[in-house]
């Protein structure tokens, strides 16, 4: 009825003062209903009361709407968030309490909401590859990947190799190898066919964008309509909705707004929804993108969308019954239609889903991109070029030498890990079986019943008393190591081991084949590790029996552990015809005890007088010379210098004159430097020495033509080979036993004849029986102090 009288020409009963009531029909039949506080049970809070009598503001007295009439017109329908409530704040059907906690959640959810993008923006959307990320990823790559210090020492491999295959046992290697992980999963697995995750980024990023569109989108609409509601005195009525079988539901009808509280709700709710709105959008795009974690980047997702739906969160959990109920149950506003909806009315859409495609380009050939670029950049600075190196700064020159290692490899962790695995888990006594879809890898199947091939360490406190409990040595190696008594000197001892170098670690063997495996299963399993293979003849052979067995070896210079579990067959204690040669020292695996072991037995004199002369040239083709001159040419080609110093050397010499060669052979040897120092450092200078041609090069004598102990000890030899064999406690045997006169040898030094030639200094009852080196060894140590 438009104009105040009704269908059956029958006038309408006036509203009560000031109030404005619309009715909708259940079969869109028009009524009016007098707005009484006592009709139907009514609450007189329910009913949104202004204080004057407007009337609309068309004349009319009574507006209302069918149905069809809401479904055809384009309205906004309140919500149950902070944001649309805010609208009737301070309303006269709204309680003083009601419209004091809509502020106050319109103010917190606006502070929430910013306090949290400046949280994000300030702290969780660093750059994990920002240039200076990269710059220390540099610098972690030249110093710390490489260095020798941070190495496999199991598996002689370089820490980057093991974190580029994403696999390490290296304690230290856990923070480079998580952040090598992140880089991989950016930039995705080489046998990957497509890249996860750019792709999930885009895909969350476009979600994320378009829920910030639906959200700007609701705002807009809700300023429309807000706009599009009469000017005037504040008017708020009640609209009454009927549905056929339902009852009567009543909410509030917002008929006319005031300028004043539309101005306000555009300044105090419009505004700052579409900034928060923005702020969002921003800080979550870049949260998102520096996720750098696919599972980061699902749960970052999820947490934006929980925090844009903080209003409508603290409404739930803060509003009162009532106010939810009114909100509900607001009539929903039109929304006026704009000229170009009227042509096509999908344009709004098309357009929101034009901007929102191009931001996602936007962001897609620049955010993404090139976070996914530096990303790429930081797996090429860490995994590209060479990885199977590493490096030592020689702390007395500074300067840095490099040397190859080995790959990484699945199959050489199976060789090499797996046996320390296997030794540990058997002193642990862990009986594994296969069960639950694991199978126990084959090295470890029974390994609780295998015998033990670790070694004991037994403190001097308790070492008697045990012994006496076990019965013999071999019983209490035997006994499980949770029965035997813990002691803080063994624990310091091991500690010691683990820190200091391989002379310390010589120093705690005794002097004995076997001594220092302590069992022939231990002995026999090292052995067949150092080698590199296992041979049947040892399965039931004693360690004296191995030793003797792999003594040509002896004087390799990777034989140190050799040497160090066989050093009376390696001749340690011996000092002419050495087996292990120049590597009979401390440095290179023999027992201290060793040396003092020879200088007992030189003492007494009960193997033979020591040659008080230099041995002959003619015997340098002896086996002992020939092994001796043969390892110490080894050790100096073993460096990676020697022909670069040896060159620079013969130059300074040739061209200083300093050697007393002619003025002509000295031009000639200047112009094949490169021939001289290749002979010096090859097989044929060693061969020309046991076969009396004592030369520097082919057809060039020694500058003042020594040879035999003259030669090898002369200060020509020790400058071009940057080795004076004369030495002692350089960590190598010096020659002094086979040129005592060339090396200036006295009675009190160390590694010099002592009985014979300068009469005899000690007593005959300082010696160590000869049996000790005549018979075969035991099969296990006398209880060393030291285990």
């Amino acid at each position: 009825v438009r104009a105040g009288v009704s269908t059956g020409a029958v006038p309408a009963a006036p509203l009560k003062s000031g109030s404005y009531t619309e009715m909708t029909g259940a079969a869109g039949e028009n009524s009016v209903e007098e707005d009484s506080d006592e009709e139907d049970g009514a609450d007189p809070a329910c009913c949104m009361c202004a204080t004057a009598r407007p009337t609309p503001p068309d004349g009319s007295k009574f507006v209302t709407t069918t149905d069809e009439d809401l479904a055809e017109a384009d309205v906004y329908l309140f919500e149950e968030s902070i944001w649309d409530s805010s609208l009737f704040i301070g309303a006269d059907c709204f309680h003083f309490s009601d419209s004091a906690l809509i502020a106050v959640l319109v103010a917190l959810n606006i502070f929430v909401q910013l306090v949290y993008c400046e949280i994000v923006l300030d702290y969780m959307t660093d750059d994990p590859f920002s240039p200076e990320s990269l710059l220390s990823l540099l610098r972690f790559r030249g110093r710390v990947a490489h260095n020798v210090k941070f190495a496999d020492h199991m598996t002689y491999e370089s820490m980057v190799s093991q974190i580029c295959a994403e696999e390490s046992v290296l304690p230290w290697a856990d923070g480079p190898l998580q952040r090598q992980s992140g880089i991989v999963e950016v930039v995705g697995r080489s046998d990957c066919l497509t890249k996860g995750y750019p792709a999930l980024c885009a895909l969350s990023v476009f979600l994320w964008l378009v829920t910030i569109m639906q959200d700007v989108r609701a705002t807009g609409r809700f300023c429309a309509a807000l706009w599009a509601v009469p000017r005037g005195h504040t008017l708020i009525g009640q609209h009454i909705s009927t549905r056929v079988g339902s009852s009567v539901s009543r909410g509030p009808s917002i008929v006319m707004l005031s300028h004043v509280r539309a101005w306000s709700t555009v300044l105090f709710v419009v505004v700052p929804r579409f900034l928060i709105a923005a702020a969002l959008g921003y800080c979550g795009t870049r949260y998102l993108v520096y996720s750098a974690s696919m599972s980061d980047l699902l749960l970052n997702a999820m947490a934006l969308a929980f925090v844009k739906d903080i209003d409508d969160l603290l409404f739930a959990a803060f509003a009162s019954p009532r106010l939810k109920a009114m909100i509900r149950n607001v009539k929903a506003l039109e929304v006026p239609e704009q000229r170009l909806c009227k042509r096509s009315p999908a344009v709004v859409p098309w357009i929101c889903l034009l901007i929102v495609t191009f931001m996602l380009y936007y962001l897609r050939s620049g955010l993404i991109h090139d976070f996914v670029g530096r990303a790429e950049l930081a797996n090429h600075i860490m995994c590209g070029g060479n990885q199977n190196f590493v490096y030592a700064r020689n702390p007395a020159s500074g300067i840095i030498t490099a040397t190859p290692t080995s790959a990484h490899s699945e199959d050489h962790d199976e060789q090499q890990d797996w046996d320390t695995v296997a030794i540990i888990l058997n002193l642990a006594q862990l009986d594994l079986q296969d069960g639950h879809g694991f199978k126990v890898p084959p090295s470890l199947v029974g390994i609780a019943e295998k015998p033990k091939t670790a070694m004991v360490a037994i403190g001097p406190s308790v070492a008697v008393e045990e012994w006496a409990r076990a019965g013999t040595y071999e019983g209490l190696f035997n006994q499980s190591l949770g029965t035997l008594p813990a002691e803080h000197w063994t624990f310091e001892h091991l500690w010691t081991l683990s820190t200091r170098g391989r002379k310390h670690a010589a120093d705690t063997i005794s002097c004995t084949d076997g001594a220092g495996a302590q069992s022939v299963h231990a002995l026999r399993a090292q052995v067949e590790k150092t080698l590199g293979y296992s041979t049947a003849a040892m399965m039931h052979q004693t360690p004296g029996d191995i030793c003797q067995s792999l003594v040509d070896k002896c004087g390799l210079m990777n034989m140190t552990a050799l040497r160090a579990l066989c050093p009376t067959s390696c001749g340690c204690h011996m000092w002419r015809d050495i087996p292990a040669g120049f590597y009979a020292g401390e440095n290179f695996g023999c027992p201290l005890a060793c040396n003092t072991m020879m200088t007992a037995m030189r003492k007494s004199g009960r193997l033979g007088m020591d040659n008080c002369t230099d041995v002959t040239p003619s015997e340098f083709a002896s086996k002992g010379l020939v092994n001796y001159m043969r390892s110490a040419s080894e050790y100096v080609t073993a460096n990676p210098e020697s022909a670069q110093v040896m060159e620079k050397t013969l130059h300074f010499f040739l061209s200083k004159n300093f050697l007393d060669y002619t003025e002509e052979v000295s031009r000639k040897l200047l112009s094949s430097l490169k021939n001289m120092v290749d002979f010096l450092l090859s097989d044929a200078f060693v061969e020309g020495m046991s076969n009396g041609t004592w030369e520097f090069n082919a057809g060039v004598p020694h500058p003042r033509r020594l040879k035999g102990c003259d030669f090898v000890t002369s200060w020509e030899f020790a400058a071009l080979f940057q080795l004076d064999l004369c030495q002692v406690g350089a960590g190598f045997r010096s020659i002094r036993t086979y040129c005592p006169e060339a090396c200036k040898c006295s009675p009190r030094l160390p590694e010099c004849p002592i009985i014979g030639c300068w009469g005899t200094p000690y007593a005959s009852e300082f010696f160590t029986p000869a049996p000790m080196l005549v018979s075969p060894m035991p099969t296990f140590a006398p209880m060393p102090t030291v285990a």
